[in-house]
């Protein structure tokens, strides 16, 4: 499980305001410079995944892994190991911010993390899951966000009145419990697309048509 944010001071919908300090600083080469802008251009609650950003970006795996090297040396991205309760790797949280961070400021402290000023690839800090997140109120989310979602993802046929209707219904349940993170809800559905229709399908057939845990 990837977690993570995109850190800025200023944003809106359609465009991004980009600190001339970032374009231009000579310390950053323009490979560095084009990754961090393409970042920065992305909604702050979007995850990094560094697994598949290449094929998003059309370059090898080693060219992104040399130019992430290259951000997180530099303090712009900071990656921590998510470690849970049982000392397992739970996943990433790659954290992008607009401007040199300290990063011992952002983290909790922890007995298990080593928190540096940068995180290189092959010496990434560790910091317990337990610790790092926290416990946030559950927003219900609008048919738009729900629709630039699922295209963000390429999750082209869900139809988000339909996944809203759904969950109203049952107050937003998953099974018998409050649902936490809708976003996985939705990576849940395409993962089960192949399974159900998720368009045009009325709501009272829906519990023959999906079986959600």
């Amino acid at each position: 499980m990837n977690t993570g944010m995109i850190v800025k001071s200023r944003s809106a919908e359609k465009f991004t305001a980009i600190d001339n300090e970032i374009i231009r600083n000579v310390e950053l080469t323009l490979e560095e410079r084009g990754l961090l802008i393409y970042l920065l251009s992305m909604r702050h609650d979007w995850v990094v995944y560094k697994t598949n950003l290449h094929e998003r970006l059309g370059c090898s795996k080693g060219q992104l892994d040399r130019v992430f090297k290259g951000l997180q040396s530099k303090n712009y991205i900071l990656s921590v190991k998510v470690i849970n309760e049982l000392g397992r790797f739970t996943g990433w949280n790659h954290v992008v911010y607009d401007a040199p961070a300290n990063h011992d400021a952002n983290l909790p402290s922890s007995r298990n993390a080593e928190v540096g000023q940068s995180a290189p690839i092959s010496n990434t800090n560790t910091i317990n899951s337990k610790l790092y997140n926290k416990k946030t109120k559950f927003i219900r989310p609008t048919g738009s966000e729900i629709d630039l979602y699922a295209k963000e993802i390429g999750f082209l046929n869900l139809d988000p009145s339909y996944f809203i209707d759904h969950y109203d219904s049952n107050g937003w349940l998953i099974g018998k419990n409050p649902m936490k993170d809708w976003k996985a809800t939705v990576r849940t559905w395409q993962r089960n697309s192949s399974k159900f229709n998720t368009t045009n399908v009325p709501t009272n057939k829906i519990t023959t048509q999906i079986k959600l845990k």
